[in-house]
């Protein structure tokens, strides 16, 4: 292939190759620290690109030394030492959501699925190494590309954490992350100087108390469907626990009778479940037609659906399900009761389980713009609530612990102004925004003193895909080109 400086002309011509990679690795997502075979696939992708560069004098170099991912170093001929490092980094883990998209490249691994555009951002950064290591562009800085483990649900430490810890970023000075965004179209760059993202936390809640043995009349089960969806964009989407914990609020209000047996859903602390199972107890006498028409008539106001099936039982150990609805009602308007109406907040169940009889495990998304210090006083006031309170109006022992992710992202201004320009002059359009409540640990790179940087969106709208973290999440195919084009038109700005 020959060289041209004409960005969108080099996308075209690498898009094949993109895109390939791309339906590779959505096939086989893999969670957090297993992402084995992807990195696999991916570092035998760098060797052979890496003999393609030799001839031309460019060094590719996979660095040996970090765990946190793969990194590779990318050095033009020419290369002084006295140049710093452009990091480019892209994140490769998956989701344990069952994808549900129809595509003929969809997941092969079951519970699994590619649901926030992890495998895009990998295929993005293989298409633009492939761009450099054939001559297609000459870059003006010697590169360092990070394919990142473990940025999702950051209840241990997080891939870019570690790196970070590990020393990715010695010799950097700037470094920039590409992230899909389906509520965007296809041809926009969008980004913000400033606060971008929020605080990716979670409450984790343990409750105990003695089991009990129940004689019910009739058990009723309950499925709950619905889209699920992201916990820092509720929004966007819907969540079967908040129908659940509805529907059971109706047959408990009305004359079933019900009360609570259990109340199960959810695979993460950053997903809204799109599956949740409710149990109760109601009257031997009531009609199931009509307690069907009620549970169905509440699941529509949510776009979600409920299938009822009646089942008699003899007896059944129960849990403390009727505390998990009590703490679900009191914390459902308290982000805007605690921090006031212009301070941005969600504060999501995610994650219902049994661990044993008798003892139950909820997990909250927590998401904030807050600094360190109101964090504290927030996850305090949250602590205190739960606990008071039910120990106030019940014997079940409680105990509630935060987990803090990833902090709140801030974009370098004058790096938002640089890219805005590099994108632009590659023909793509500008968008200032996409400020909102989703956690990124691409923050721990841009909170190391010396590291000026952003991270930017890239459109990739597509009718008929859902929002992040939902089963039908699918960003429009042309947005790899453009991912690639904007990686480009960074590596070759002066």
């Amino acid at each position: 292939m020959e060289r041209t400086e004409n960005l969108p002309a080099v996308t075209r011509l690498v898009a094949k190759y993109i895109s390939d990679n791309y339906h590779q690795l959505h096939r086989i997502p893999e969670l957090r620290w297993e992402e084995n075979e992807t990195l696999a696939i991916i570092e035998r992708r760098v060797e052979e690109l890496s003999e393609v560069a030799r001839v031309r004098g460019i060094k590719v170099i996979t660095r040996s030394d970090f765990t946190g991912g793969l990194v590779v170093d990318v050095i033009p001929s020419g290369y002084s030492r006295e140049q710093c490092f452009l990091l480019l980094r892209a994140d490769v883990d998956g989701l344990p959501i069952t994808e549900a998209t129809g595509l003929s490249f969809a997941s092969q691994h079951p519970g699994r699925m590619h649901a926030c555009g992890h495998d895009a951002h990998a295929a993005m950064l293989l298409g633009s190494l492939r761009a450099v290591a054939e001559g297609l562009v000459g870059i003006k800085h010697p590169l360092r590309l990070v394919w990142q483990r473990a940025e999702e649900n950051p209840i241990t430490e997080s891939g870019g954490a570690r790196l970070v810890k590990e020393g990715v970023l010695d010799g950097v000075s700037e470094a920039y992350a590409l992230h899909v965004h389906s509520d965007f179209p296809v041809g926009t760059v969008i980004s913000y100087p400033g606060a971008l993202l929020g605080n990716s936390d979670r409450l984790k809640i343990t409750l105990e108390a003695p089991s009990k043995q129940i004689q019910p009349d009739l058990l009723i089960q309950i499925s709950i469907s619905c889209s699920g969806g992201h916990v820092a964009m509720p929004h966007k989407g819907s969540n079967a626990l908040r129908v659940a914990k509805r529907i059971f609020s109706v047959l408990s209000d009305w004359h079933f009778g019900a009360r609570i047996v259990s109340l199960l859903g959810g695979t993460a602390s950053n997903i809204m479940p799109a599956e949740a199972t409710l149990e109760v107890t109601v009257h031997g006498n009531v009609h199931i037609d009509e307690l069907c028409e009620a549970c169905s008539n509440v699941a529509r106001l949510y776009n979600a659906t409920a299938d009822v099936n009646g089942v008699r039982r003899p007896q059944r150990q129960t849990s403390p399900y009727h505390e998990v609805v009590q703490i679900m009602e009191f914390l459902s308007d308290l982000p805007t009761v605690a921090l006031g109406p212009w301070q941005p907040a969600t504060l999501e169940p995610a994650v219902i389980k049994e661990l044993e009889s008798g003892k139950l495990e909820m997990w909250y998304g927590v998401r904030t713009m807050l600094a360190t210090d109101d964090r504290d006083a927030y996850f305090k006031r949250l602590r205190w609530m739960i606990e008071s309170g039910v120990r106030d109006s019940s014997d079940v022992n409680i105990h509630c612990d935060s987990v803090y992710g990833h902090p709140a992202l801030h974009n370098t201004p004058e790096c938002v102004a640089k890219v805005k320009g590099a994108v632009q002059a590659a023909g793509l359009s500008w968008i200032e925004g996409g400020r909102e409540l989703g956690g990124e640990d691409f923050a721990h790179y841009l909170n190391t003193p010396g590291v000026d940087g952003a991270l930017l969106f890239v459109g990739a709208q597509q009718e008929g895909s859902g929002s992040f973290h939902t089963p039908t999440f699918a960003p429009h195919p042309d947005a790899l080109g453009q991912g690639v084009l904007t990686w480009l038109a960074l590596a070759t700005a002066e």
